[in-house]
């Protein structure tokens, strides 16, 4: 999916993307693909099933204190039982979350990035389509 055209859905829905400017993503190790797209794109407030997605980025070995060991981990948001959403800089910024009541073992969601973002639009039309099929409301 195009970066314009994941922008134009959220827009279209009312939705502002936060963007992360070079400064907030200089120090983290990542991609420069993926700070482009951090800087362009960015992400949502929030989307469906149940994701938060923060404001500032933050290494989870800092953010937790769970030492250097962890700070490939960028937090990007979490999931709707609190586990750090986040991309793994010692993976080619490959997006996990990291289970918390597991010792924050890492759990695979998607390649990157952009493909995660598409991943986002995909399962929000999907709820869009159910609730105007079927009747069911349900959204976030």
């Amino acid at each position: 999916m195009p970066p314009e055209e994941l922008t134009e859905f959220w827009r279209t829905r009312g939705v502002a993307l936060h963007c992360y400017g070079p400064e907030a993503t200089a120090s983290l190790g990542l991609q420069p693909a993926t700070r482009h797209f951090l800087a362009t794109q960015g992400l949502p407030p929030d989307s469906a099933p149940f994701l938060d997605f923060d404001t500032v980025l933050v290494p989870v070995g800092r953010l937790y204190r769970l030492g250097a060991g962890f700070d490939h981990y960028i937090r990007i948001g979490s999931d709707g039982a609190g586990n750090p959403l986040v991309l793994n800089t010692a993976a080619d910024d490959r997006v996990e979350v990291l289970d918390h009541e597991a010792d924050f073992l890492p759990q695979y969601v998607n390649q990157s990035l952009p493909a995660f973002a598409a991943s986002l639009v995909a399962y929000t039309r999907f709820v869009q389509e159910v609730q105007t099929t079927r009747g069911v409301r349900w959204s976030r």
